[in-house]
Protein backbone atom coordinates (compact mmCIF):
# COMPACT_ATOMS: atom_id res chain seq x y z
CA UNK A 1 0.00 0.00 0.00
CA UNK A 2 1.43 3.35 -1.06
CA UNK A 3 0.74 6.01 1.54
CA UNK A 4 1.87 9.59 1.96
CA UNK A 5 3.98 10.10 5.11
CA UNK A 6 3.79 13.69 6.38
CA UNK A 7 6.79 14.60 8.54
CA UNK A 8 5.14 17.27 10.68
CA UNK A 9 1.79 18.78 11.59
CA UNK A 10 1.95 21.48 8.91
CA UNK A 11 2.41 18.89 6.17
CA UNK A 12 -0.34 16.70 7.63
CA UNK A 13 -2.90 19.52 7.72
CA UNK A 14 -1.99 20.51 4.16
CA UNK A 15 -2.50 16.91 3.03
CA UNK A 16 -5.92 16.64 4.69
CA UNK A 17 -7.12 19.94 3.23
CA UNK A 18 -5.87 19.20 -0.27
CA UNK A 19 -7.68 15.88 -0.73
CA UNK A 20 -11.38 15.17 -1.04
CA UNK A 21 -11.11 11.99 1.03
CA UNK A 22 -8.40 10.79 3.42
CA UNK A 23 -7.86 7.66 5.48
CA UNK A 24 -5.17 7.16 8.11
CA UNK A 25 -2.98 4.14 8.81
CA UNK A 26 -0.18 3.36 11.21
CA UNK A 27 1.72 0.30 9.98
CA UNK A 28 -1.21 -0.90 7.87
CA UNK A 29 -1.22 -4.37 9.47
CA UNK A 30 -4.76 -4.38 10.83
CA UNK A 31 -6.99 -2.83 8.17
CA UNK A 32 -10.43 -4.40 8.37
CA UNK A 33 -11.30 -3.52 4.78
CA UNK A 34 -10.16 -1.58 1.71
CA UNK A 35 -10.61 2.13 2.40
CA UNK A 36 -11.48 4.80 -0.13
CA UNK A 37 -9.52 8.01 -0.54
CA UNK A 38 -5.94 9.17 -0.17
CA UNK A 39 -3.85 7.01 2.21
CA UNK A 40 -1.91 8.90 4.90
CA UNK A 41 0.49 7.11 7.19
CA UNK A 42 1.20 8.62 10.61
CA UNK A 43 4.34 6.50 11.05
CA UNK A 44 6.56 9.63 11.20
CA UNK A 45 4.67 10.80 14.30
CA UNK A 46 6.35 8.22 16.49
CA UNK A 47 7.83 9.88 19.57
CA UNK A 48 7.32 9.14 23.24
CA UNK A 49 6.89 12.73 24.44
CA UNK A 50 6.61 12.42 28.21
CA UNK A 51 6.57 9.78 30.94
CA UNK A 52 5.47 10.60 34.48
CA UNK A 53 6.20 8.15 37.26
CA UNK A 54 4.61 10.39 39.86
CA UNK A 55 1.32 10.99 38.02
CA UNK A 56 1.31 7.65 36.16
CA UNK A 57 0.85 8.67 32.54
CA UNK A 58 2.67 8.54 29.22
CA UNK A 59 2.19 10.95 26.31
CA UNK A 60 2.95 9.56 22.86
CA UNK A 61 2.38 10.23 19.19
CA UNK A 62 0.10 7.91 17.17
CA UNK A 63 2.83 6.31 15.05
CA UNK A 64 4.79 5.05 18.06
CA UNK A 65 4.91 1.23 18.09
CA UNK A 66 3.03 -0.15 21.10
CA UNK A 67 5.78 -2.62 21.95
CA UNK A 68 8.43 0.12 21.93
CA UNK A 69 6.29 2.31 24.19
CA UNK A 70 5.88 -0.62 26.58
CA UNK A 71 9.64 -1.15 26.60
CA UNK A 72 10.28 2.52 27.44
CA UNK A 73 7.80 2.18 30.28
CA UNK A 74 9.43 -1.03 31.47
CA UNK A 75 12.72 0.80 31.98
CA UNK A 76 10.80 3.22 34.21
CA UNK A 77 9.10 0.36 36.12
CA UNK A 78 5.74 1.24 34.56
CA UNK A 79 3.18 -0.88 32.74
CA UNK A 80 0.64 -0.24 29.97
CA UNK A 81 -2.07 -2.96 30.15
CA UNK A 82 -2.66 -3.57 26.44
CA UNK A 83 -1.56 -6.07 23.80
CA UNK A 84 -1.12 -4.97 20.18
CA UNK A 85 1.60 -5.49 17.59
CA UNK A 86 0.92 -2.23 15.74
CA UNK A 87 1.03 1.47 16.53
CA UNK A 88 -0.58 3.46 19.33
CA UNK A 89 -2.92 5.06 16.77
CA UNK A 90 -3.92 1.63 15.49
CA UNK A 91 -4.49 0.37 19.02
CA UNK A 92 -6.87 3.24 19.74
CA UNK A 93 -8.50 3.27 16.32
CA UNK A 94 -9.45 -0.39 16.74
CA UNK A 95 -10.03 -0.16 20.53
CA UNK A 96 -9.74 -3.92 20.80
CA UNK A 97 -9.69 -5.62 24.21
CA UNK A 98 -6.90 -7.80 25.59
CA UNK A 99 -6.24 -10.23 28.42
CA UNK A 100 -6.09 -7.24 30.77
CA UNK A 101 -9.45 -5.70 29.91
CA UNK A 102 -11.58 -7.15 32.71
CA UNK A 103 -9.63 -5.15 35.29
CA UNK A 104 -8.15 -2.24 33.31
CA UNK A 105 -10.83 -1.76 30.65
CA UNK A 106 -10.52 -1.21 26.91
CA UNK A 107 -7.81 1.05 25.42
CA UNK A 108 -10.30 3.95 25.37
CA UNK A 109 -10.58 3.67 29.17
CA UNK A 110 -6.86 4.45 29.46
CA UNK A 111 -7.03 7.71 27.48
CA UNK A 112 -6.72 10.81 29.68
CA UNK A 113 -6.07 13.53 27.13
CA UNK A 114 -5.55 13.86 23.40
CA UNK A 115 -4.73 16.31 20.65
CA UNK A 116 -6.77 15.44 17.57
CA UNK A 117 -7.16 16.59 13.98
CA UNK A 118 -10.61 17.27 12.51
CA UNK A 119 -11.76 17.09 8.91
CA UNK A 120 -11.53 20.90 8.74
CA UNK A 121 -7.81 20.76 9.50
CA UNK A 122 -8.37 22.08 13.03
CA UNK A 123 -6.34 20.84 15.99
CA UNK A 124 -8.44 20.17 19.09
CA UNK A 125 -7.11 19.30 22.54
CA UNK A 126 -9.52 17.72 25.03
CA UNK A 127 -9.20 15.95 28.37
CA UNK A 128 -6.43 16.46 30.91
CA UNK A 129 -3.55 14.55 32.44
CA UNK A 130 -5.34 14.55 35.81
CA UNK A 131 -7.75 11.58 35.85
CA UNK A 132 -10.44 13.41 37.85
CA UNK A 133 -10.82 16.13 35.23
CA UNK A 134 -14.22 16.12 33.53
CA UNK A 135 -15.63 18.90 31.39
CA UNK A 136 -17.51 18.83 28.10
CA UNK A 137 -17.85 16.00 25.60
CA UNK A 138 -15.00 13.48 25.71
CA UNK A 139 -13.84 13.81 22.10
CA UNK A 140 -10.53 12.23 23.09
CA UNK A 141 -12.40 9.01 23.91
CA UNK A 142 -14.92 9.21 21.05
CA UNK A 143 -12.21 8.69 18.43
CA UNK A 144 -11.22 5.37 20.04
CA UNK A 145 -12.73 2.52 18.05
CA UNK A 146 -13.80 4.81 15.20
CA UNK A 147 -11.13 3.50 12.77
CA UNK A 148 -10.10 7.04 11.87
CA UNK A 149 -13.59 7.83 10.54
CA UNK A 150 -13.96 10.78 12.95
CA UNK A 151 -10.43 12.17 12.86
CA UNK A 152 -6.85 11.41 13.79
CA UNK A 153 -4.96 11.37 17.05
CA UNK A 154 -1.90 13.64 16.99
CA UNK A 155 -0.87 13.09 20.61
CA UNK A 156 -2.45 10.96 23.30
CA UNK A 157 -1.89 10.70 27.04
CA UNK A 158 -2.53 7.25 28.48
CA UNK A 159 -2.87 6.13 32.07
CA UNK A 160 -0.12 3.69 33.12
CA UNK A 161 0.46 1.62 36.24
CA UNK A 162 3.34 0.45 38.42
CA UNK A 163 5.00 -2.53 36.76
CA UNK A 164 4.18 -5.83 38.49
CA UNK A 165 6.96 -8.19 39.46
CA UNK A 166 5.34 -10.93 37.43
CA UNK A 167 2.44 -11.49 35.03
CA UNK A 168 1.30 -15.09 34.83
CA UNK A 169 -1.29 -16.97 32.80
CA UNK A 170 -3.05 -19.64 34.85
CA UNK A 171 -4.92 -22.36 32.99
CA UNK A 172 -8.23 -22.97 34.78
CA UNK A 173 -11.33 -25.10 34.33
CA UNK A 174 -13.85 -22.29 34.71
CA UNK A 175 -12.99 -18.71 33.82
CA UNK A 176 -16.24 -17.22 35.09
CA UNK A 177 -15.71 -18.65 38.57
CA UNK A 178 -12.15 -17.34 38.50
CA UNK A 179 -13.36 -13.82 37.71
CA UNK A 180 -15.83 -14.00 40.60
CA UNK A 181 -13.24 -15.34 43.05
CA UNK A 182 -11.30 -13.28 45.65
CA UNK A 183 -8.20 -13.67 43.44
CA UNK A 184 -9.51 -10.86 41.22
CA UNK A 185 -7.63 -11.69 37.98
CA UNK A 186 -7.04 -8.96 35.41
CA UNK A 187 -8.83 -10.88 32.68
CA UNK A 188 -7.75 -13.77 30.52
CA UNK A 189 -7.74 -15.58 27.20
CA UNK A 190 -10.18 -18.24 26.01
CA UNK A 191 -9.24 -20.34 22.98
CA UNK A 192 -11.45 -22.65 20.96
CA UNK A 193 -9.47 -24.25 18.17
CA UNK A 194 -10.56 -27.85 18.57
CA UNK A 195 -10.43 -27.66 22.38
CA UNK A 196 -11.82 -25.01 24.71
CA UNK A 197 -9.02 -23.66 26.92
CA UNK A 198 -9.15 -20.82 29.45
CA UNK A 199 -6.23 -18.87 30.91
CA UNK A 200 -6.68 -16.13 33.51
CA UNK A 201 -4.20 -13.26 33.81
CA UNK A 202 -2.79 -12.57 37.26
CA UNK A 203 -0.19 -9.91 38.04
CA UNK A 204 1.64 -8.63 41.08
CA UNK A 205 4.25 -9.89 43.50
CA UNK A 206 5.36 -13.48 42.89
CA UNK A 207 3.95 -14.52 46.25
CA UNK A 208 0.51 -13.22 45.23
CA UNK A 209 0.64 -15.12 41.93
CA UNK A 210 1.66 -18.33 43.69
CA UNK A 211 -1.29 -17.95 46.08
CA UNK A 212 -3.63 -17.29 43.15
CA UNK A 213 -2.45 -20.46 41.42
CA UNK A 214 -3.25 -22.44 44.56
CA UNK A 215 -6.59 -20.72 45.22
CA UNK A 216 -7.83 -21.29 41.67
CA UNK A 217 -6.52 -24.87 41.58
CA UNK A 218 -4.84 -23.97 38.31
CA UNK A 219 -4.01 -26.73 35.86
CA UNK A 220 -0.80 -24.95 34.85
CA UNK A 221 0.99 -21.61 35.14
CA UNK A 222 3.24 -19.79 32.70
CA UNK A 223 4.71 -16.32 32.26
CA UNK A 224 4.45 -16.81 28.48
CA UNK A 225 1.31 -15.44 26.88
CA UNK A 226 -0.90 -18.17 25.38
CA UNK A 227 -0.58 -18.04 21.62
CA UNK A 228 -3.36 -17.27 19.16
CA UNK A 229 -1.48 -18.28 16.02
CA UNK A 230 -4.41 -20.40 14.83
CA UNK A 231 -6.35 -17.20 14.20
CA UNK A 232 -3.82 -16.22 11.51
CA UNK A 233 -5.23 -18.97 9.29
CA UNK A 234 -8.76 -17.53 9.45
CA UNK A 235 -9.84 -15.94 6.18
CA UNK A 236 -11.93 -13.45 8.13
CA UNK A 237 -12.40 -12.67 11.81
CA UNK A 238 -15.66 -11.36 13.27
CA UNK A 239 -15.96 -9.69 16.67
CA UNK A 240 -19.19 -10.57 18.47
CA UNK A 241 -20.48 -8.80 21.58
CA UNK A 242 -21.69 -11.06 24.40
CA UNK A 243 -22.40 -10.53 28.13
CA UNK A 244 -19.21 -10.01 30.11
CA UNK A 245 -18.09 -13.09 31.97
CA UNK A 246 -19.93 -15.47 29.62
CA UNK A 247 -17.26 -15.61 26.92
CA UNK A 248 -16.54 -19.32 27.49
CA UNK A 249 -20.17 -20.36 27.14
CA UNK A 250 -20.76 -18.36 23.96
CA UNK A 251 -17.46 -19.35 22.37
CA UNK A 252 -18.26 -23.02 22.98
CA UNK A 253 -21.62 -22.55 21.20
CA UNK A 254 -20.57 -20.29 18.31
CA UNK A 255 -17.46 -22.10 17.11
CA UNK A 256 -13.77 -21.62 16.41
CA UNK A 257 -12.05 -18.51 17.66
CA UNK A 258 -10.89 -16.81 20.81
CA UNK A 259 -12.08 -14.35 23.44
CA UNK A 260 -10.73 -12.13 26.16
CA UNK A 261 -12.24 -13.14 29.47
CA UNK A 262 -14.42 -10.49 31.06
CA UNK A 263 -14.30 -8.20 28.02
CA UNK A 264 -17.61 -9.14 26.43
CA UNK A 265 -15.92 -9.77 23.07
CA UNK A 266 -15.49 -12.94 21.01
CA UNK A 267 -13.40 -13.17 17.85
CA UNK A 268 -14.82 -15.90 15.62
CA UNK A 269 -12.98 -17.57 12.77
CA UNK A 270 -14.90 -17.60 9.45
CA UNK A 271 -18.44 -17.58 10.89
CA UNK A 272 -21.70 -16.93 9.04
CA UNK A 273 -22.00 -13.18 9.67
CA UNK A 274 -25.57 -12.88 8.41
CA UNK A 275 -26.74 -15.73 10.64
CA UNK A 276 -25.14 -14.09 13.68
CA UNK A 277 -26.82 -10.76 12.94
CA UNK A 278 -30.15 -12.46 12.31
CA UNK A 279 -29.89 -13.94 15.81
CA UNK A 280 -29.48 -10.45 17.24
CA UNK A 281 -25.71 -10.39 17.79
CA UNK A 282 -23.64 -7.29 17.07
CA UNK A 283 -21.10 -8.79 14.68
CA UNK A 284 -18.27 -6.57 13.38
CA UNK A 285 -15.98 -7.89 10.66
CA UNK A 286 -12.44 -7.09 11.85
CA UNK A 287 -10.50 -8.90 9.10
CA UNK A 288 -11.16 -9.12 5.36
CA UNK A 289 -14.42 -7.21 5.12
CA UNK A 290 -15.17 -6.92 1.40
CA UNK A 291 -15.34 -3.46 -0.15
CA UNK A 292 -18.92 -2.21 0.05
CA UNK A 293 -19.92 -4.87 2.58
CA UNK A 294 -21.52 -3.79 5.85
CA UNK A 295 -18.50 -4.29 8.08
CA UNK A 296 -20.14 -3.01 11.26
CA UNK A 297 -23.71 -4.32 11.27
CA UNK A 298 -25.07 -1.52 13.42
CA UNK A 299 -25.91 2.19 13.20
CA UNK A 300 -25.09 4.80 15.83
CA UNK A 301 -26.87 8.19 15.82
CA UNK A 302 -24.21 9.47 18.25
CA UNK A 303 -21.43 8.68 15.77
CA UNK A 304 -23.44 10.44 13.05
CA UNK A 305 -23.62 13.60 15.16
CA UNK A 306 -19.92 13.42 15.99
CA UNK A 307 -19.03 12.97 12.33
CA UNK A 308 -21.15 16.01 11.39
CA UNK A 309 -19.38 18.10 14.03
CA UNK A 310 -15.79 16.93 13.57
CA UNK A 311 -15.84 16.17 9.85
CA UNK A 312 -18.72 18.12 8.24
CA UNK A 313 -17.32 17.62 4.72
CA UNK A 314 -17.04 13.85 5.17
CA UNK A 315 -13.32 13.66 4.37
CA UNK A 316 -12.78 10.72 6.72
CA UNK A 317 -15.81 8.61 5.69
CA UNK A 318 -13.71 6.09 3.80
CA UNK A 319 -15.64 2.91 4.69
CA UNK A 320 -19.12 2.55 3.19
CA UNK A 321 -21.56 2.09 4.67
CA UNK A 322 -20.19 3.79 7.82
CA UNK A 323 -21.58 2.79 11.24
CA UNK A 324 -24.19 5.60 11.26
Amino acid sequence: MECERPRNLKELIATVLSHESVHFVGFGRHLITEHEGHCVSLSEFNRVLEVSNSDLYVTVEPGAPVNEVKEVLRTRNLFLPVHHDGSIGGLLGLNLPSEFSFWFGYPSDLVLEAKTLTGLGEVVRTGAKTPKFSSGYKVYKALAGALGLLGAYLEVTLRVFPRPEIIAYLKVRNGRKALESPVRPWGGIVRNFGELETFVTVGGWREKVDKAEEALNALSSSEERPGLEEADSCNRVVMVSVPRGLEEEYLAKLGRGYAFLGSGALFLCDPDVRALRDKGFIAIITKNCSKGEDCFGFRSPTLRKLSSALDPKGKFITVRPPPW
